[in-house]
């Protein structure tokens, strides 16, 4: 075929065309950036809300309905004195290393789930990934936790002194008491907590569909009230929690909440409500915003190196 006629039959070539690369902001964070940003985020959150969860183990572990006198006087102590930092160093180093442990396994569990019929259903995702994440944390939390409890209700001095008289009184078993409990915490608090997430972020996107809201505060706001709807989820799980771990109670979860139910009423499983709902709301408000920071500035630091 002449020349001039294959050029007037087929069109021309277009010449292929490289994608642009991505921007720093654009690319997936690795799983060491989330490991990274996680711990920074954990370890500031848990700081911040050190007086809320001393008050909150304080009313859970106290038996019987309390009154406004005792109210009043563990609320002193949880903001007033320095009998609220009891317990702050293993809490802090417990939620830094579970929540850079949160953010690793939930994020590689979401992508997992983007070829699965869950991927058109942005809560199941979150709520599936969220629910890994908290059973891969249950284990690793409840040598530390038990500690924390320890101090914070027995008042014991020092964390390596409480974990001796643990083992010295009750062996290595000591340091795995209220494991499914424990469990169950974590696992129901990052599954609601994370479908929660998706389901009030993409409410927000819409509605600031014309003046789109920044990122820290959609952030913020979605942390906030995925954090208060993930305490009202499992707060039973935690106030039997409290109680195995405070007096080392090696009691079955289920048999506990049926003991309170039954010496103390259904209310029992839900003391401390309002003081873990704010504990929750403000650790889920300032944990997922600075998590988002972190990972942008990390992600960013290694794309410059």
């Amino acid at each position: 075929m002449p020349a001039s006629v294959q050029s007037l039959s087929s069109p021309p070539s277009k010449p292929l065309q490289s994608k642009p690369p991505q921007t720093p902001d654009e690319q997936k964070p690795s799983n060491t950036v989330n490991l990274a940003a996680g711990a920074f985020s954990g370890a500031v959150a848990a700081f911040v809300t050190q007086p809320l969860d001393f008050l909150k183990v304080a009313l859970q572990t106290q038996p019987g309905q309390l009154g406004s006198k005792e109210i009043i006087a563990l609320c002193q102590k949880a903001f007033f004195t320095r009998k609220a930092f009891a317990g702050a160093t293993p809490n802090i180093a417990n939620l830094t290393g579970l929540r850079a442990l949160k953010f690793v396994v939930q994020p590689w569990t979401e992508r997992q789930l983007q070829g699965t019929p869950l991927a058109s259903h942005p809560y199941l995702i979150g709520l599936t990934s969220g629910f890994v994440a908290g059973c891969a944390q249950g284990p690793c939390a409840v040598p530390l936790s038990v500690v924390k409890v320890q101090q914070q209700t027995m008042q014991r001095q020092g964390v390596f002194a409480t974990a001796e008289h643990l083992y010295k009184t009750r062996g290595l078993g000591g340091f795995s008491v209220g494991f499914w409990s424990t469990t169950a915490v974590k696992s129901v608090w990052n599954a609601v907590f994370f479908g929660t997430v998706a389901v009030t972020k993409d409410l927000l996107t819409a509605m600031d569909s014309e003046n789109p809201m920044p990122a820290a505060q959609k952030a913020s706001i979605a942390g906030g009230i995925a954090g208060a709807a993930a305490c009202f989820a499992n707060v039973p799980f935690d106030v039997v929690m409290a109680r195995q771990q405070s007096a080392l109670d090696r009691t079955s979860m289920l048999k506990l909440m049926a003991h309170i139910i039954k010496t103390e009423g259904p209310r029992a499983l839900y003391k401390g409500l309002y003081i873990k709902a704010l504990y929750y709301a403000l650790t889920g408000a300032i944990n997922l915003p600075l998590f988002e920071a972190f990972q942008k500035w990390f992600t960013r630091f290694r794309a410059a190196s």
